[in-house]
């Protein structure tokens, strides 16, 4: 997964992992304008889980904005 730097934080990033920690095992990388996410274990809804995560990865950037 792929998440531009203009629109997600760090900080919203790393809730996210936190938050998703006992559904998903992800590694976080930078890489120019991106976070990028490798997953490091396959679970049954994978894309379900992305969704959601990028659902609450958007969420967390936006209230740090707010801030």
């Amino acid at each position: 997964m792929r998440f531009h730097k203009a629109v997600y934080s760090k900080s919203a990033i790393e809730k996210t992992l936190k938050a998703f920690e006992k559904l998903a095992s992800f590694t976080l990388k930078e890489k120019a304008d991106y976070f990028i996410l490798e997953r490091k274990r396959r679970l049954e809804d994978n894309e379900m889980i992305e969704k959601e995560f990028s659902n609450y990865a958007l969420e967390a950037a936006i209230n740090d904005k707010k801030r």
